[in-house]
Order: structure tokens, then C-alpha cells, then sequence
């Protein structure tokens, strides 16, 4: 009985670190329709150069697909050259541009659907790129990834050109409905310091450049809003957010 023959890939990121991907069914003729928008081109294999990171996988379904479309987003927003990617959700209410940094699967795209179905601007719900000079960000252009009835589907997010000026970092963690007194928000200010230490927990970067990952993280600090709390279901929560006044 014969088998499908391992099919590899090569990708190079900015600061010149290299993915391979090992297909061992469902290969593509190539990588390029999961490749993120930035930070990554597909390239020949280079055998004298060690790889950062081996994939070995199966691309015969949907989950295989999404991990490595996961996989090497997380690897190009790690090895940017110049921006420094924080895993966070970004939205825009008129004058309002809110960051809201979560690891991934802890409620970032939820917040997004909920700010979406109240009208408002989407920018992103997987990284947001700061410049770790002037603190201004830009966007992660990748579409929303929604899980519903266990399956996934894919909602485009709202384009918006950088540079930005977020105007609040809010760092909340989601409660069962049930919690006392039924608040949809709690939460206080942070100060500078302890918003930059939450910022850089959630840098993807920090382990190859901790130096601009902290500095990224001082930049929006310094001059932006924290707050860090707990928060219940997405839409009663998100609009007791927009709605503080600090």
C-alpha cells in the first residue's frame, strides 16, 4: 500500500530565521495561502542552515490547516525586524481605539463580535505592532478566526493604515455568568509600571528582543490608560468599558 511522500517547505522571517514545514498529506503546491500578510516568505530549502523550527503535520483537515496558518503567524509576529507584536484584540469606537491584551483562547475575539454587532471597528483580535520608538501601533492584517458549533469560520477585520495612538489598554479576564452582583466589569487603574508589565507578558518577541519588547511596552505605558480587571459576558462588558471615563 503506498503512502504520500513527505512534502517539506522552507520560511524565512525578517531577522532572517527560518520555519520548515514537513506535510505528510494534503501537501500544497506551496505555502503561500498560509503565509500571514507580513513577516514571512516561503523560500527553497537551505540544508546547511539549521531551522528555528520544525512542523510536522497533516493538512487533511480544517484544524491541520488552521494550526499552520497559527503557527506561522506566531513565527513571523516572533521574528520581526523592526515592530514588536503583543498578542491583543484592537477596536475602534469613534474617537476611541482600545487595545486588549490576552494570551490566545481567552476571550479576544469575543469582545470582537460583540463590538462589531454594537457597530463599531474591528482592527484586529490576534497581534497588535508597536513601534518600540514612539509607542505608535499598527495593525495585524489576518481575518477573524470564530468558533461556532465546533467549527471555525473567518470574518475580515476592518482595514485601517498606522501609524495609531491607542487611547486605553484594558486587561481583563472573563467570568461565568454568575459572579457577584452580576457586574459586567470590575476592574482599577494601573499604574504605569504594572501596565507595562502586563504588556510585555504578552509579547510574542520578548524571548529574541527582550530590550525593544520592554521598550515597546514603556512607550504605550507611559503615555496611555491601563486598566485590569474581570469581566462577564462580551457585549454588557465591552459597553460598560467604552462607556469609563478615567
Amino acid at each position: 500500500m503506498s503512502t504520500e511522500p513527505t512534502v517539506e517547505f522552507r520560511a524565512i522571517a525578517e531577522d532572517g530565521a527560518s520555519i520548515r514545514v514537513l506535510v505528510q498529506s494534503g501537501a500544497p503546491d506551496s505555502l503561500i495561502d498560509y503565509l500571514p500578510a507580513r513577516g514571512l516568505l516561503e523560500s527553497g530549502i537551505d540544508t546547511e542552515t539549521e531551522p528555528e523550527i520544525t512542523l510536522d503535520l497533516e493538512l487533511v483537515s480544517d484544524i491541520g490547516k488552521a494550526y499552520l496558518e497559527s503557527s506561522l503567524g506566531h513565527f513571523a509576529a516572533s521574528h520581526l525586524q523592526d515592530d514588536v507584536a503583543i498578542h491583543s484584540a484592537l477596536i475602534r469606537a469613534g474617537d476611541q481605539l482600545v487595545m486588549l491584551p490576552a494570551p490566545s483562547l481567552s476571550g479576544k475575539t469575543s469582545l470582537c463580535v460583540a463590538a462589531r454587532q454594537a457597530g463599531h471597528e474591528v482592527l484586529g483580535d490576534e497581534y497588535v505592532l508597536v513601534n518600540p520608538s514612539t509607542g505608535f501601533i499598527s495593525t495585524w492584517s489576518r481575518d477573524m478566526r470564530i468558533r461556532t458549533q465546533g467549527a471555525w469560520r473567518k470574518e475580515a477585520i476592518d482595514r485601517q493604515s498606522g501609524p495609531l495612538h491607542v487611547t486605553l489598554v484594558a486587561v481583563l479576564r472573563f467570568v461565568e455568568p454568575g459572579a457577584p452582583d452580576g457586574d459586567p466589569l470590575s476592574f482599577r487603574q494601573l499604574s504605569p509600571g504594572e501596565l507595562a508589565v502586563e504588556l510585555i507578558s504578552n509579547c510574542v518577541s520578548v524571548q529574541y528582543r527582550p530590550e525593544d519588547s520592554l521598550a515597546a511596552a514603556m512607550a504605550i505605558a507611559r503615555n496611555t490608560p491601563g486598566i485590569l480587571g474581570e469581566r462577564g459576558e462580551a457585549g454588557p462588558a465591552l459597553s460598560a468599558l467604552l462607556n469609563l471615563r478615567l
